[in-house]
């Protein structure tokens, strides 16, 4: 099913040396493939599931909505199978841009910025259903982090315009 692994375990290529699990926000599960990891996504709640739970206060306050918090539940119980977005076109430029968005960030930073094995998940060390798989991972001085990337297009420049829409 999956193998729990520590970040030494990973290798050396996607890491900074001085990394270990203890300074991970949680456990590392590493799956054998892509369709795996998508299985495995319906077992909790991960960064892209945080829109739709708060779908009513985002639809309140104008931002567009992209899945109701109902879906969501439906989603994650197996009574209804998540959207393929394997074709969608926002998300192909998303994941295209990715790597150009860490090669800025540790620009912009001075850090060491890495991309994250897109097949590993962190799961919260308390709360093992906060699942999230982030972009990136980025060491500093003060210690290691996680980097998750968003790139948007022109038609949602207003939202965007000034500042992240949404507080994080």
């Amino acid at each position: 099913f999956f193998k729990q692994k520590t970040a030494y375990e990973i290798p050396k290529r996607d890491w900074s040396s001085d990394v270990c699990s203890s300074d991970l926000p949680g456990r590392l599960i590493e799956f054998d493939d892509h369709d795996e990891w998508v299985a495995s996504r319906k077992h909790g709640i991960g960064g892209s599931d945080i829109p739709a739970i708060f779908s009513d206060q985002l639809a309140n306050a104008g931002y567009p909505v992209w899945k109701s918090r109902y879906a969501l539940w439906a989603e994650k119980t197996g009574r209804l199978e998540p959207d393929d977005l394997s074709d969608n076109a926002a998300v192909y430029w998303g994941k295209k841009h990715e790597r150009n968005i860490l090669e800025a960030i540790a620009d912009k930073t001075g850090c060491e910025v890495v991309p994250w094995p897109q097949t590993t998940m962190v799961r919260h060390a308390d709360a093992p259903f906060l699942r999230c798989t982030p972009d990136g991972l980025i060491v500093s001085e003060r210690g290691p982090g996680l980097v998750q990337c968003k790139s948007t297009a022109e038609a949602n420049y207003e939202y965007w315009r000034e500042t992240c829409p949404v507080p994080v």
